[in-house]
């Protein structure tokens, strides 16, 4: 997209176990190892091609979105993406994924960059010791032409428009694109904090509006807590409730699945915040709570 994707967060949960990855592993290996679990798990609405006919005249229409978040303070994830040492890491994983169609010159210059913060390396030292807080952002982004060809793009062609030792910022045309495309992307994060604490994430008031500039057919939203986070989580205008449960080790999972999703009918003189369905989560750890808000 030609906004900056700041996404120090966005979705499919990995199915991987903690001792599938190893520490040493490259950037391009670790990207490697995400791409094939985001396009090789089988989800029927990303696997959509055929706009419904009510909604042939929109710019743009998703087929499917989804955005994932698990946060932990042990490595003991029900989905992985990376394992931590022995030392006691607050981790964050969280993946944005999203099917669209692009039906005009409009929709096809908002998708036609992605712009990402692709590592930024916080980390401390005190006498002796390091303490790691790290953020590393790994993307994926296929094109399925008229035809049916799919067309994977080299994301080793992206342009690093900020390029420091600990802070880099990135920028990848999708060059191939045109108004008939099909646009399979997805932008997966991976934060670490070795404060022993997931309050020190940036992100833990967060809000989604179940409404956008296109049409969505189905969205999934997905997050994993820590069984110490207090967890507090507000929908509002008319947002569905969330389904919540607990895996075996006491995490608690909340998700929530949303099918024909209206766009914005008009920004003139209206709130986001008062007419349209969000949901609203903010967390805490032990003495803390968490919330999330949605809403149309």
């Amino acid at each position: 997209m030609k906004k900056t994707l700041r996404l120090l967060f966005f979705f499919p949960l990995f199915a991987m176990t903690a001792g599938a990855q190893n520490n040493n592993q490259t950037y391009a290996e670790k990207a490697a190892e995400i791409q094939k679990e985001v396009w090789g798990t089988t989800v029927p609405e990303f696997a959509t091609t055929k706009v419904p006919v009510n909604l042939s005249n929109e710019s743009a229409v998703v087929f499917a979105k989804s955005y994932s978040m698990q946060r932990s303070l042990t490595n003991k994830f029900k989905f992985m993406i990376i394992t931590a040492s022995s030392t006691t890491r607050a981790l964050k994983l969280t993946t944005f994924h999203e099917r669209v169609k692009i039906n005009d010159k409009s929709a096809l210059e908002d998708f036609s960059t992605i712009s990402y913060q692709k590592r930024l390396d916080e980390s401390v030292h005190i006498l002796s010791a390091k303490f790691f807080m790290t953020h590393d952002t790994y993307i994926g982004a296929k094109i399925i032409k008229p035809s049916g060809k799919e067309v994977v793009v080299n994301t080793s062609e992206e342009v690093l428009i900020k390029n420091e030792k600990k802070d880099q910022v990135s920028k990848l045309a999708i060059s191939d694109l045109q108004v008939g495309d099909i646009l399979d992307y997805y932008v997966s994060t991976v934060d670490v904090n070795e404060n022993a604490s997931t309050d020190n994430f940036a992100d833990n008031d967060m809000v989604f509006v179940l409404a956008g500039e296109y049409p969505v057919l189905y969205s999934s939203y997905d997050f994993q807590y820590s069984k110490k986070d207090n967890v507090k989580h507000i929908c509002a205008n008319g947002a569905p409730q969330f389904n919540i449960s607990t895996n075996a080790a006491g995490d608690q999972i909340y998700s929530l699945k949303v099918r024909d999703q209206a766009k914005y009918s008009s920004e003139f003189w209206t709130s986001k915040f008062l007419s349209v369905p969000l949901y609203r989560n903010q967390q805490f750890t032990h003495h803390g709570f968490c919330k999330v808000c949605f809403g149309w």
